[in-house]
């Protein structure tokens, strides 16, 4: 899909322009092509062979509740802009209802999506011989957790070696369901990254749909006891101004935080990223607890 994105814009804005977008405003789907298996791996070999090869990455991003497909491509794209992501950038678009009402069967669609996810995972590593970046959102990263965990059940250890990183960004998932899924790795990959806020308001209705208030969801956990025994950063913005869209993807929606992800990318590579802790590159109060890191963002800090 080429993507067409407003010439002025400000970072962190997803303009839909609905039936009859206009393009000098919105965000616009200017062409697509469909692709065999065949065709999507010459095309994905076509497109890193045109970077430079220290920029020959792949990053396939899955988004969460209430996103269409046209939606998820903007976000996609929208993502790759603001934070300069290198290298070759996917969707896996799995079939939301895209409608606020529709929880109950996003749930059961992520579910449905659980094959796909891993068909794109391996044919994508197949094509390249590259490492997988993978980046969730909300409801995305239950279905990629269940993904990954089907992946590790018939391929141990596949996890750890095809993918240089796990991102969950406002992950709305059980702790102890992702506890029970991420027992499954043989060995969990590196990075792997939880942006949480105990001010999510998107993850709070959440919470009251399934009768409770005192069960946190992954993505607005706010210590790392339940976490204590697994290899993970957390990264907490609930110290930040509030972000649009409930302020459920501030790393999507305030251009501080965008600008500090962009800096922070900059600082891993000089630093060899895949060889350190990231949460620790990020300015404020670091914690640990066990092998979990939690790096808790403090916001004048941040904009410096």
């Amino acid at each position: 899909m080429e993507i067409s994105i407003p010439p002025e814009r400000e970072r962190g804005t997803l303009n839909l322009g609905g039936a009859d977008p206009d393009p000098r405003t919105d965000f616009v789907i200017s062409a697509q092509t469909l692709h065999d298996e065949g065709s999507f791996r010459r095309r994905i070999k076509s497109h890193l062979n045109k970077i430079p090869a220290y920029q020959r990455e792949v990053t396939i991003f899955v988004h969460g509740f209430n996103n269409t497909h046209a939606e998820a491509a903007f976000r996609t794209a929208q993502l790759k802009r603001d934070i300069e992501i290198p290298g070759a950038t996917i969707f896996y678009s799995w079939p939301s209802r895209g409608a606020t009402l529709g929880y109950a069967y996003d749930e059961d669609s992520a579910l449905f999506a659980r094959d796909g996810l891993e068909n794109l995972l391996r044919a994508t590593h197949n094509a390249t011989g590259l490492p997988v970046i993978i980046v969730a959102h909300s409801l995305g990263s239950q279905l990629t957790m269940e993904a990954l965990r089907q992946i590790e059940i018939s391929s141990p250890g596949w996890s750890k070696r095809n993918l240089s990183g796990v991102i969950l960004m406002s992950p709305d998932l059980d702790v102890d369901l992702f506890k029970s899924q991420i027992a499954r790795f043989q060995s969990v990959p590196q990075p792997f990254v939880i942006f949480a806020n105990s001010r999510d308001r998107a993850l709070g209705i959440s919470q009251r749909i399934r009768g409770t208030n005192t069960r946190a969801r992954l993505g607005n956990i706010s210590s790392l006891e339940q976490l204590s025994d697994l290899p993970v950063q957390v990264v907490d913005t609930s110290n930040l101004k509030r972000s649009r869209d409930l302020n459920h993807f501030p790393a999507a929606n305030s251009p501080t935080l965008i600008a500090l992800l962009r800096r922070l990318r900059d600082q891993a590579d000089a630093q060899e990223r895949r060889r350190i802790e990231l949460a620790r590159l990020l300015p404020g109060d670091v914690s640990q607890l066990g092998g979990a890191v939690r790096v808790e963002l403090d916001e004048e800090a941040v904009e410096q």
